[in-house]
């Protein structure tokens, strides 16, 4: 008489269920022809610029002390900004919830009491006395690297439950997460971690690091491959007057050029961080500013030559030619730059007058 067949173990049982698992990834990661793509959905833009997507990484990098924190709270700020609101000062930065999704922040580097001041002025920016039900803020300081990074987790997991997904995750200190910024292989897996977090909650993760003391490079291999992995690199870069600009240029979409970035500075009048004038733009306006003067003065000669205040085109071309010994093409082109400019209008009866 035959024996029945053996009833399968345990263990083959649990190799059938990994090896279904496994195909079920297969085939959700392989390539889809049919899929539809979404079009870009910016959750942060920087002056208008797409800097933070779903299912993506974000790394913002700076020496110490160089508003980083501030960069960060502004972000969260124009989340709160009603879309009505154009008086409130986010630094350039912009954002909205209208499904009221979980916004979180978490912050390694600060005590508790700073942690709450930096978040009532995140709540002031934004003109509100009291957070959001769907904003959560946490202080890490004093938690070990690993605990720290539990806990981000968990309270992702909470907020989940509790909003019906998530508007972004920034993290204020993101080395404090590892325990050693130049191990490769630790660095490289957290990494995918976060980018995993993005992924599945299909919101940005924002990462703030330190660039390493006196140089252009963040910290360690982590920074590295932070910087490889993320979308957008913004750099902070603060002048010896106290003015911050962000830029950026490793990115996948539009940079944001260095020396074109916003600016911002400490003001003791508002007590926060306001937006200021890029100093390389007020460079540029004074250098434009002393060029028109430059040719009203030149425009006072023409005028004195031709002996009319108002003359036609004609006229003030030729006095041109004669004080500069040029040409009737470089005189048509002086001329242009003097109408351009503003320097002379063009009156009622079509002659050329001084600008008052």
């Amino acid at each position: 008489m035959s024996l029945p067949p053996p009833k399968p173990s345990g263990l083959s049982s649990l190799q059938g269920e990994l090896l279904r698992r496994r195909e079920e990834e297969f085939g959700r990661r392989r390539f889809d022809p049919g899929r539809k793509i979404q079009a870009i959905r910016p959750i942060y833009t920087l002056v208008g610029r797409a800097i933070s997507t779903p299912g993506n990484l974000t790394t913002i990098s700076a020496e110490a002390k160089s508003g980083k924190s501030a960069a960060m709270a502004a972000m969260m700020s124009s989340v709160m900004v009603p879309s009505d609101d154009t008086t409130r000062d986010t630094l350039g930065f912009w954002s909205s919830n209208p499904g009221g999704l979980a916004l979180l922040h978490f912050d390694s580097e600060q005590s508790p009491d700073d942690h709450c001041l930096l978040i009532r002025r995140t709540l002031n920016r934004a003109g509100f006395e009291k957070p959001p039900t769907w904003f959560y803020s946490y202080y890490l300081t004093g938690l070990s690297a690993v605990e720290s990074w539990k806990f981000v987790k968990d309270a992702t997991v909470k907020a989940t439950q509790e909003c019906g997904g998530v508007h972004s995750i920034l993290i204020d200190g993101s080395a404090d997460l590892v325990i050693d910024v130049n191990d490769s292989a630790q660095s490289n897996a957290f990494v995918a971690e976060l980018h995993g977090l993005a992924i599945i909650h299909d919101c940005p993760v924002i990462n703030v690091i330190h660039l390493n003391p006196g140089g252009t490079k963040t910290r360690g291999h982590l920074g590295s491959q932070l910087e490889r992995k993320s979308e957008t690199n913004l750099r902070l870069e603060k002048d010896d007057e106290g003015v911050t600009e962000m830029w950026s240029d490793k990115q996948r979409r539009a940079p944001i050029p260095q020396g074109t970035g916003p600016c911002f500075q400490w003001s003791n009048q508002h007590d926060m961080h306001v937006s200021v004038q890029n100093p390389a733009d007020a460079k540029s306006e004074a250098k434009a500013s002393a060029k028109v003067e430059e040719l009203k003065v030149f425009a006072q000669s023409v005028y004195s030559r031709v002996g009319k205040s108002a003359s036609s085109r004609k006229d003030l071309i030729s006095a041109i030619c004669q004080i500069d010994g040029i040409g009737a093409q470089g005189g048509r082109h002086r001329f242009d730059r003097l109408r351009d400019t503003g320097v002379i209008t063009a009156d009622a009866a079509g002659n050329w007058i001084p600008t008052p």
